[in-house]
């Protein structure tokens, strides 16, 4: 691509596969990067070039943008980038970069999220909550209904013992079984336990489900 000019100087034959458009096609384009472009991710791209004119010889940038194929569908695209020409003065005139087809994998991040606020959602309806633990690397992680139901603040670290902070002394018996099917039996455990935490005082059901 032309730096200058914006014009596309060499495509291969991939963008026909991709985004059924042929050759031919891009040739006559005006502006053919910009042409099939989804509007909202053009500022992205032009502050890329824009980049691109002042990185060093082998150094390479990354953007992702969505393209509209012949038919009008988006198809994301990750383009890796770098200097190809220089004129006399040593100004960056033309990239060469190599565009990979991401849309299966922003599809995934897309469903990842809708899932995750699903979960939000009904984790609020049902004043429930639920945390991973990480055995390899014993990370402790709480989701947003787990901190409503302790009313705890986010930002405070929770870790896997929690239990037994917040277990009243009459079901520590219960919490003491429940932290150690966490960190060490990793055997399935349902029970009742009691909790306080400042004025909080609840009856919650704990399941512990190892996961292999």
């Amino acid at each position: 691509l032309n730096l200058n000019t914006n014009k596309i100087v060499y495509v291969n034959r991939a963008v026909e596969k991709l985004l059924g458009y042929t050759d031919e096609q891009v040739l006559q384009m005006k502006d053919p990067l910009f042409e099939i472009m989804y509007d909202e991710d053009i500022p992205a791209m032009r502050e890329h070039e824009e980049k691109l004119k002042h990185i060093a010889d082998g150094e390479v940038l990354e953007v992702e943008y969505r393209m509209k194929d012949v038919y009008g569908n988006l198809h994301w695209f990750c383009d890796r980038s770098t200097i190809f020409k220089r004129d006399e003065q040593g100004n960056a005139v033309e990239k060469i970069g190599i565009s990979q087809d991401i849309t299966a994998r922003k599809q995934t991040e897309e469903e990842v999220r809708k899932q995750h606020n699903i979960l939000k959602q009904s984790e609020e309806l049902a004043s429930i909550g639920s945390w991973e633990y990480d055995v390899s690397t014993k990370q402790f992680q709480c989701s947003s209904g787990m901190y409503s139901l302790l009313g705890i603040e986010k930002q405070l670290p929770v870790v896997a013992s929690f239990y037994l902070e917040y277990a009243k002394e009459q079901d520590m018996d219960i919490a003491r079984k429940i932290v150690d099917s966490i960190q060490h039996s990793f055997k399935p455990v349902e029970e009742t336990l009691r909790i306080r935490h400042g004025n909080i005082n609840k009856t919650i059901r704990v399941k512990v489900s190892p996961l292999k």
